[in-house]
């Protein structure tokens, strides 16, 4: 049959290897712009929870200075009250402090000259002195006291509520601007995104089917249908390995060889994972492995590109589209093939 010739098997080999790529392509780009899309939809959620907290907080603007400024108000009133209770106090304590503190030091100089024996004067010292330090604890007391209400006065001469509140209006009114712009660009982002998951879904559809139109043409086994096998199949035929597809030698025998020798791996993901070796074949398998993996990250970047740069959506997708457009032209290569 002239179809299965090894020429022709060569070529159908190659076709599905390539499609089995550009299927693993898709898939990555697809799962990729899913986890882009669940991540957008998070970050709408917590900027419109911003907003609404802005919003909430602008409300509440009024009420919140109108309360401030009545308890700053009290404040003053306390305040002043302290003050002008304990600076007469203050005072007072003073002129006391140092009237008892000459009265004392006059009772020292009696003491001296009688000899300590006036005992009279010796009570009366020791009163005075119990009496100096309870003016002291209250001219402390005082001091503490006028010091706290004048600093805190001072501020009151300082702060400017009215500047406060129009501050706190301008920030919140702008932060609110700043959600709603964000907003804007996260649906921009989002319907970017869902337009190249349906160019992307599209096409992945359309890869299948052709693997699916490929594979039901029933040249070979259903067993062999991926990518490791189909490169595999063509690798041989086209370095001259196999001359045959069925038979002793043939492809099917050698690949199966290949594989219990473990010179095969079943998958794109676990070639792209090996380590270097010198085998030949797995040396362009792992090459035509790479080249896929190299287009997936090239394409996950992409993605990445258009959730941090909404300014630039058109150039940033032009790379997604232009592979999405070299795959049409490989479906309908393939199409007329078979």
């Amino acid at each position: 049959m002239e179809a299965l010739t090894p020429a022709f098997m060569q070529t159908y080999f190659k076709d599905a290897a390539d499609l089995e790529k550009r299927k693993f392509v898709f898939e990555g780009t697809i799962k990729e712009t899913n986890n882009k899309l669940s991540a957008i939809k998070s970050q709408q959620a917590k900027n419109l929870q911003e907003k609404s907290q802005f919003q909430e907080r602008l409300a509440n603007l009024d009420g919140k200075y109108t309360a401030a400024s009545n308890d700053y108000t009290r404040k003053i009133d306390d305040y002043r009250k302290s003050k002008e209770k304990f600076l007469p106090l203050r005072d007072k304590a003073k002129r006391w402090l140092i009237l008892l503190g000459i009265i004392l030091g006059v009772l020292l100089i009696l003491a001296a000259i009688t000899g300590g024996e006036a005992s009279p004067l010796f009570i009366l010292f020791v009163l005075l002195v119990y009496g100096e330090a309870g003016l002291i604890a209250l001219f402390i007391v005082s001091k503490i006291k006028v010091n706290r209400a004048e600093e805190f006065l001072l501020q009151v001469d300082q702060r400017d509520m009215n500047q406060e509140k129009s501050s706190e209006n301008d920030f919140l009114v702008e932060s609110i601007q700043t959600c709603a712009k964000k907003a804007i660009q996260l649906q921009k982002t989002e319907e970017s995104l869902l337009a190249i998951r349906m160019n992307l879904t599209e096409h992945y559809n359309a890869v299948k089917n052709a693997l699916a139109h490929l594979y039901g043409k029933g040249y070979i086994s259903s067993y062999y249908h991926n990518f490791s096998a189909m490169a595999t199949f063509y690798h041989y035929l086209s370095t001259g390995r196999c001359l045959e597809i069925t038979g002793p030698g043939g492809v099917i025998d050698t690949y199966e060889k290949d594989c219990q020798a473990k010179l095969v791996y079943s998958t794109l993901l676990d070639i792209r994972d090996i380590a270097l070796d010198n085998n030949a074949l797995m040396h362009d398998i792992r090459n035509e492995a790479a080249l896929a993996n190299q287009k997936l990250n090239s394409l996950n970047r992409t993605l990445t590109s258009i959730e941090h740069n909404t300014a630039d959506i058109a150039r940033s997708t032009k790379e997604i589209s232009g592979y999405c457009s070299e795959c049409s032209e490989t479906l309908q290569s393939v199409y007329g093939r078979y």
